[in-house]
């Protein structure tokens, strides 16, 4: 039953969105529904037009105050987990006399975000005596080798591949809920036989590693063929 529900409101959809593409082989064909109900919900509008979400490399544009909502300096990244739980915030902080590049752990510090900021739970003087720690956890996120954190910055422009290493294409952005501080998608450029087209995936759904300054997305090749039939020119 819920694969038939699948394939009703895949065909329904694929009618509404005359930008998207049949190349591929009908993906209510397929042994993932999950993902599928999931890319029919990201992209029954344009996933980039959803105000529930913004571009990662929007906040990335943000500032960061201290909790008296005095400037401390600029966020320069954000990391997330497997699930896409925002854990740090990295930033470029001026406020301390000199700039430096340091990370906040989002639960330690009670980071909340706004329109154009995200808040620490600390004063500025607080900030200055936490620099030691602070530096430490820039250094692990900017570390090299594998295992190392997910950066918003890894992730933008990472190569999208299935298993057998066939190309699918590449993360063109990161969609996020940035109340909740979860990234939701990723938003993928496919390039196939009429151009490139994009679409967007659920963050969870692929296999994430990064390796050094860049990240590795994996999805599976019934994701491919899912992504490929809700892809927009």
């Amino acid at each position: 039953m819920q694969n038939k529900t699948v394939k009703l409101a895949l065909a329904a959809t694929l009618i509404l969105l005359g930008g998207t593409s049949a190349r591929a082989a009908d993906p209510a064909q397929t042994n993932d529904p999950a993902f599928t109900s999931s890319v029919l919900d990201l992209n029954k509008t344009d996933p980039v037009q959803n105000p529930q979400y913004k571009l990662v490399s929007r906040v990335t544009d943000f500032r960061l105050l201290d909790q008296n909502r005095r400037t401390l300096g600029k966020v320069t990244d954000v990391t997330f987990d497997q699930k896409g739980q925002m854990t740090s915030v990295q930033a470029d902080v001026t406020a301390t006399g000199f700039s430096q590049s340091l990370s906040f752990d989002v639960a330690a510090y009670n980071i909340m975000a706004e329109s154009d900021a995200f808040t620490v739970a600390l004063t500025r003087d607080q900030v200055q005596e936490s620099i030691p720690a602070l530096l430490s956890d820039i250094a692990t996120a900017a570390g090299e080798g594998d295992g190392q954190p997910i950066t918003a910055k890894s992730l933008i422009g990472a190569p999208v591949k299935t298993a057998k290493g066939d190309v699918v294409g590449r993360v063109n952005n990161v969609l996020i809920d940035e109340r909740r501080k979860v990234a939701v998608a990723l938003l993928l450029t496919l390039v196939g036989g009429s151009g490139q087209t994009t679409v967007a995936i659920p963050y969870a759904a692929p296999k994430i590693e990064r390796h050094n300054v860049r990240a590795n997305v994996e999805i599976t090749e019934d994701q491919a063929k899912i992504a490929s039939a809700y892809a927009r020119r």
